[in-house]
């Protein structure tokens, strides 16, 4: 069966207490452009297998319009690329969290932020698949 390539409100990540507990006790790496932060957490009823985050510090970029366009990258990058992470087993009970934080000052064409986040994901799956082994 495809794997559908939307990106609903329910695989976003939100919420303080999700966003704290991921950046407090989550595992991270980076694959530049991006700091990327995984960990796996306890599934509630509404929350989807896999919830991501993806962040654009003002520190970075400071005109809204310049985070903006960078997050639209990012989101279409991750959306195009989230069938990778089907390969991950996910328990039923389990979910896995995933944050992208931008760190660099640069807006980078989309041909490249693609790669870098087909990179980042095959990482994440590799760390994973290494952590549960």
């Amino acid at each position: 069966m495809l794997q559908s390539l939307t990106f609903p409100k329910s695989e976003r990540l939100h919420g303080e207490i999700q966003v704290n507990h991921l950046f407090e006790k989550g595992n991270s790496f980076l694959a530049y452009p991006f700091r990327v932060l995984w960990m796996e957490s306890d599934r509630t009823p509404e929350k989807a297998s896999t919830c991501v985050l993806i962040s654009v510090p003002k520190k970075r970029l400071k005109r809204a319009v310049k985070r903006n366009r960078v997050k639209r990258l990012v989101r279409e990058a991750y959306r195009l690329n989230k069938s990778m992470l089907s390969v991950v087993n996910v328990h039923e009970d389990k979910s896995l969290s995933l944050g992208f934080v931008w760190v660099t000052s640069d807006i980078l064409p989309f041909d490249l932020v693609n790669k870098k986040m087909q990179s980042a994901i095959s990482k994440i799956v590799q760390a994973y698949e290494k952590s549960n082994s």
